[in-house]
């Protein structure tokens, strides 16, 4: 099984290019810095190469999805459970917020609560809950007013 970093393409085509101009492996190894059995193997069997499967758990969501995901939250001030069901996604909510986690521009911040309203608060209010008035065009209000 693979453990390391696959070659890129434009990797692959200069270990080609370095062979063909009959650098040793060890040399080409060096010069891009990768093992000498990556680039040996390469050389040897290059239609294999990459095809065995590599190992870990398979993304639940895709990059379309992860796209998506990314779209709608940057769109506007929402909850991850809301973008869940907006996009109707599979997946959990703290997917999507792993998702928007693993962004790196976008964090989410709890939101300021509103204090406790106490006693003191209700004293100095303005109006008390006896009083009443008239607002224009409207009927009669009574209660606290904020």
């Amino acid at each position: 099984m693979p453990r390391g970093t696959q070659l890129t393409p434009t990797e692959r085509i200069e270990i080609n290019t370095l062979n063909s101009a009959k650098w040793y492996h060890r040399q080409i190894a060096e010069k891009l810095k990768r093992s000498k059995t990556v680039v040996t193997r390469l050389l040897n069997n290059p239609a294999q190469y990459g095809t065995i499967q590599r190992p870990g758990r398979p993304p639940k969501v895709t990059e379309a999805v992860r796209r998506r995901v990314i779209r709608e939250a940057s769109k506007k001030l929402t909850t991850a459970s809301k973008i869940r069901k907006a996009l109707e996604l599979s997946v959990s909510t703290s997917t999507v917020q792993q998702i928007i986690r693993g962004t790196g521009f976008m964090a989410f911040k709890t939101m300021a609560t509103a204090p406790w309203i106490t006693n003191e608060h209700r004293k100095k209010d303005v109006l008390g809950r006896d009083t009443c008035a008239i607002l224009p065009g409207k009927k009669a209000y009574c209660g606290l007013f904020r």
